[in-house]
């Protein structure tokens, strides 16, 4: 086990390939499917708007990560430019499930500027990477780039699960605790990668990541699972099955 500092990145060459880091491309791959798999689990309630928001989310997260693994285990031959579109969608992301916790705000009067402060959050840290991209696009470093989408997500992610989710359970019902406790998987995970936790070589830290990003998105998914009834009695929508 190592903390503070990386083991020498794995590599092996497959079909005429030399790639880099592939047990990554096998958590984000992981991530990608148990993405895809909640999206289209929930389709059937896409007439619910906290629910469709919710899904939205899912289908940018699994493209992020789809790309990101693609990025690292093609790093030899995309270098850092393969990483531009997962640092791009990584940023937007976050902005679905703010938003889907907004629809759910007891002041009515008060949606249209909440969602406004999400939209203007989201749109200054995507100029802030496109300015970044553009003005150091020779010059690009993978740890600068991941402070847009990082600190996007921390603000973003921050206020709507932790913020709004706790209140939600004080106010509505119990079960949007699976949000904020989902969210607390976000940060172990996020902490790992800072503080560089590799249990081995060959599960490092962007392993254990995978490991509790999938834990959390399993308990947001049962968190949207559990509070369906009243989601949807907020929204004046029947009860519906799978």
């Amino acid at each position: 086990m190592r903390i503070g500092s990386d083991f020498e990145k794995i590599t092996w060459d497959f079909c005429g390939l030399h790639l880099l880091e592939p047990n990554a491309l096998l958590g984000d791959v992981l991530l990608f499917a148990c993405s895809l798999f909640i999206f289209f689990r929930l389709k059937a309630y896409n007439a619910n708007p906290f629910i469709r928001h919710w899904r939205t989310f899912f289908l940018f997260f699994a493209f992020s990560f789809i790309l990101g693994g693609l990025s690292h285990a093609l790093y030899n031959y995309w270098f850092v430019f393969g990483r531009i579109p997962a640092w791009i969608i990584g940023v937007i992301a976050p902005f679905w499930v703010e938003w889907a916790m907004i629809t759910l705000w007891p002041n009515p009067k008060q949606l249209k500027g909440l969602k406004w402060i999400s939209l203007g959050k989201t749109a200054i840290f995507l100029g802030g990477l496109m300015v970044y991209i553009i003005a150091n696009f020779y010059n690009l470093s993978v740890p600068k780039g991941m402070r847009f989408p990082t600190l996007n997500a921390v603000f973003g992610l921050g206020a709507a699960l932790f913020g709004l989710a706790v209140y939600y359970q004080r106010i509505y019902t119990s079960w949007f605790k699976y949000f904020w406790i989902g969210a607390l998987f976000y940060v172990i995970g996020g902490l790992v990668q800072a503080l560089k936790i590799n249990i081995s070589p060959r599960f490092d830290r962007n392993d254990l990541t995978h490991v509790f990003l999938c834990i959390g998105l399993f308990l947001n998914y049962l968190g949207i699972r559990k509070t369906l009834t009243y989601t949807n009695k907020a929204f004046g929508i029947t009860e519906q099955h799978d």
